[in-house]
């Protein structure tokens, strides 16, 4: 008899474990995770003075801090680290990771930048010249391992933003060698880059627009056949093929069901993409 008391209240602790894990869904708030890829001048170090502040940004060799200024910046809104070495991305990731932060968003620009570093680095540990199938392998490892350490700090409130150069492939059919389907993704070996994507809960595709008098910068988010790009979002929100000029603010309203189509219902006319 006592055996038997004793399993049920075993059984209960179990069971009142098992529930205290459970959430509603409509308490759930998904964190933020934004990657952006396209060619160099598209506006995408631009986009990362619009993050929320302070902003740790993160300059891979990129050298592009001259586009984050504005006459709006005050000091201590972004403060800006070097990453010359694998090891200097990894002690800026403990220390995120292991100390009371009073940034709300780091920018990584950008992670093809450090994609060549990592590699760079596996060869001088291996004291070898050309990469091999397995160091191809240790390299998606790593990277991956980088990625989720960076979508974990969500957890304490700090907003990832991954920047990466744009990468065009071309699968051609294997019964017609003359169709191709083409595909325009993040700059990074493709298991990365699909593990990035995967990740992210919004990728978005930088671009320019030529309006002969000035040159808007854009960033294309709706799902399309040839560019990866999604926002993550509730069925019923809308989101624009594209935004001019894009901000973190434009994104947010989209997150939260914010973006109105246009009143009339008419397709905007299309404007000539560089």
């Amino acid at each position: 008899m006592k055996k038997l008391k004793k399993s049920k209240k075993t059984l209960s602790r179990k069971v009142s474990k098992v529930k205290s894990k459970y959430t509603d869904l409509t308490e759930l708030n998904d964190p933020q995770f934004i990657t952006i890829f396209g060619n160099s001048g598209t506006g995408k170090s631009t986009f990362a003075a619009s993050l929320p502040k302070p902003i740790l940004y993160l300059d891979i060799k990129d050298k592009g801090t001259d586009s984050l200024k504005s006459m709006k910046l005050k000091k201590g809104d972004i403060i800006v680290r070097s990453i010359d070495t694998y090891e200097d991305l990894m002690d800026e990731l403990e220390y995120l990771e292991n100390n009371e932060i009073k940034f709300k968003s780091v920018a990584v620009d950008h992670f093809t930048a450090f994609q060549d570093i990592t590699m760079k680095h596996i060869l001088t540990k291996n004291k070898k010249e050309r990469m091999t199938q397995q160091y191809y392998g240790d390299l998606g490892t790593m990277l991956k391992t980088v990625i989720q350490r960076f979508k974990d700090l969500s957890d304490k409130n700090i907003l990832p933003y991954f920047v990466c150069q744009a990468r065009l492939v071309q699968e051609t059919d294997q019964d017609d060698e003359e169709s191709y389907t083409p595909e325009i993704f993040p700059d990074l070996i493709p298991s990365v880059a699909r593990f990035l994507t995967a990740a992210s809960r919004v990728v978005g595709y930088s671009f320019i627009i030529d309006k002969k008098d000035k040159i808007d910068f854009a960033l294309r988010l709706a799902p399309h056949p040839v560019y990866i790009t999604k926002v993550t979002k509730p069925k019923e929100f809308l989101v624009p093929e594209f935004i001019t000029n894009p901000t973190y603010k434009q994104i947010d309203d989209i997150n939260k069901g914010l973006y109105k189509a246009d009143s009339k219902g008419k397709k905007k006319k299309k404007k000539k993409a560089l």
